[in-house]
């Protein structure tokens, strides 16, 4: 931990040596079913084989964190001079009265869901306001025009907001499924709550890269197109791999650990689920205001790049079946449209950012205006990563005669 806040670690070596310990300790344990396999053969099912080299390769993940936990809980009872099991009340097999009403039984079952939901909610909440941290400590380092602007503030109370939201619409799906089965209701609620950690670090970092949020436009590439852009943006190497399996076990285990943990009381369950249901009722732009809307850049970099993503897929998911507008009692006509025929005709609101800088003649000036979306070096450039689409243009910008505005 010193080392990591000095920023002295050799990130090559650290995840060469933790490949290498994680590594010892399956083939440790596959070694020891091997060992048995060629001696005594208890176990002679193939499907127990697998069984048992399924459990070497997630023991060092899963089992080995509880089996640390409890070592470091014993020294701390040790030293505490806590050296008796708790109370131990037998209950036997009839768990439920026999004149119990089911209002009754449902309450209980709820309270105990309340209970047992607690941990994992406080402890997402702190991984996720940590990744916010480390995302404006990542911005801080790249992109100074932002130090000054107040956008840390702006980002901090968006994601806060989200965070509140997410824990009450999941909240409530886990109450309702846990009636179902608990077992399954646990397990999505740990496998959700980790992948929102895990996917706002991916979101930062590629608006980091690309000054670009990240929203619908993901799900319109192809599996061929997503490997292309991946591999000559460099992005498939094996530190880059290491490092996102690295957050999925910082963030799933964590979660996993809470799961099995309950709280004396449910206060902290029904206060995380009611704040996040009164949440859902409330906008981040009521209580923020715009954050610095003269500079695009700053804008983006001050929201939440979760929100983004959410919104844009839900507005793209209502945009491709209208008719839950109608069934919504919305009407799905656009204000702007002239014309139905010609849905991309509409009434002009575009500022005027050039008409300052040109003056009117009666002579047309030789000017070629181009309005392209994604024009970027890697698409029209002869030494573009993913190819040069507008060779055209290239040949205009060889041409003294001709000024080219992008």
């Amino acid at each position: 931990m010193i080392f990591f806040i000095l920023g002295i670690i050799n990130w090559p070596f650290f995840f060469a040596l933790f490949a290498l310990v994680i590594a010892s300790g399956i083939l440790y344990s596959i070694y020891a079913i091997l060992v048995d396999l060629v001696s005594h053969q208890v176990y002679t099912k193939k499907r127990d084989l697998s069984t048992l080299l399924t459990t070497a390769i997630l023991e060092p993940l899963y089992f080995h964190p509880i089996v640390v936990k409890a070592g470091v809980q014993g020294v701390v009872d040790y030293f505490r001079k806590q050296h008796g099991w708790g109370e131990m009340t037998r209950q036997g097999f009839q768990q439920k009265e026999s004149n119990e009403s089911v209002w009754k039984y449902l309450g209980k079952r709820l309270n105990l869901a309340l209970q047992g939901i607690g941990p994992v909610m406080a402890v997402f909440f702190v991984l996720y306001m940590l990744s916010i941290g480390i995302e404006w400590w990542w911005y801080g380092r790249r992109f100074v025009q932002l130090a000054d602007v107040g956008a840390g503030k702006y980002l901090l109370g968006d994601n806060l907001l989200f965070a509140f939201q997410v824990l009450g619409c999941v909240g409530i799906g886990y109450l309702l499924l846990q009636f179902l089965s608990s077992f399954w209701s646990k397990f999505l609620l740990v496998v959700s709550l980790s992948a929102i950690v895990v996917i706002q670090f991916i979101l930062f970092l590629y608006f980091a890269e690309s000054r670009n949020l990240l929203g619908a436009d993901l799900f319109y590439y192809s599996s061929e197109e997503m490997k292309q852009i991946l591999e000559a943006s460099g992005m498939l190497s094996f530190t880059n791999i290491a490092l996102l399996l690295l957050l999925i076990v910082i963030a799933w285990v964590p979660l996993w650990i809470a799961n099995k943990q309950t709280f004396k009381k449910a206060y902290a369950g029904i206060a995380f689920v009611s704040i996040g249901l009164v949440s859902c009722f409330i906008s981040s732009a009521s209580i923020l205001g715009s954050a610095s809307a003269k500079d695009e850049f700053v804008a983006n970099a001050s929201r939440s790049k979760w929100r983004y993503f959410f919104d844009s897929n839900l507005s793209d998911y209502v945009a491709e079946h209208p008719g839950m507008l109608a069934v919504l009692g919305q009407d799905d006509a656009d204000p702007k449209e002239l014309d139905s025929k010609f849905p991309f005709l509409k009434t002009e609101d575009t500022k005027d950012f050039l008409g300052a800088y040109l003056n009117k003649t009666t002579k047309a000036p030789n000017l070629l205006i181009l309005v392209i979306e994604g024009l970027g070096h890697a698409y029209s450039s002869e030494n573009g990563y993913i190819g040069n689409f507008t060779p055209f243009i290239g040949a205009l910008k060889n041409n003294p005669c001709i000024g080219i505005i992008i």
